[in-house]
C-alpha cells in the first residue's frame, strides 16, 4: 500500500468518524427535546386538571383567590420597591467609583509631572555642576 492511499484511507476513516459523531450528538440532542416536550406537556395536563378544579371550586375559593392577588400585588410592589432603592445604591457606587478613578488619574499624573520636574531639576544640576 502506498502512501497516498494509506492517507486517503486515514481521510476516509476520519470522515466516517465525524458524521458518526455529528449523527449521535444528533440522536442524543433529538432525544433530550422529546424528553423535554414530555415533561411539558405532562406538567399542562397536570396544571389544566388544577385549573379544571379550580375552576368548579370557583364560588367558594373567590374570597381566598381576591385575599391571594392582594398579597401578591403587595409583594411585587415590595420587591419593586427594593429593586429601585437597589438600583439607586449602585448609580451611588458607580458614581463613587469613577470619581474614585478619576482622582486616582489626577495623582498618577501628578506624580509624573514631579517625577519630570525633578528629573530635569538633576539634569540642571549636573549641568550646573559642570561648570
Amino acid at each position: 500500500m502506498d502512501r497516498s492511499s494509506t492517507q486517503s484511507t486515514a481521510s476516509s476513516l476520519n470522515t466516517i468518524s465525524i458524521l458518526r459523531s455529528y449523527f449521535v450528538r444528533g440522536a442524543l440532542v433529538e432525544n433530550e427535546l422529546y424528553c423535554q416536550k414530555e415533561r411539558v406537556w405532562i406538567a399542562y395536563l397536570k396544571l389544566l386538571g388544577e385549573v379544571t378544579s379550580l375552576r368548579a371550586d370557583s364560588g367558594a375559593d373567590s374570597e381566598l383567590a381576591v385575599k391571594t392577588l392582594a398579597q401578591s400585588a403587595f409583594e411585587v410592589n415590595e420587591l419593586m420597591r427594593e429593586l429601585e432603592e437597589s438600583k439607586k445604591k449602585a448609580r451611588r457606587l458607580e458614581k463613587d467609583l469613577r470619581e474614585r478613578d478619576r482622582t486616582m488619574v489626577l495623582v498618577d499624573m501628578e506624580k509624573d509631572a514631579a517625577t519630570h520636574a525633578r528629573c530635569q531639576l538633576d539634569e540642571e544640576h549636573a549641568s550646573l555642576a559642570k561648570l
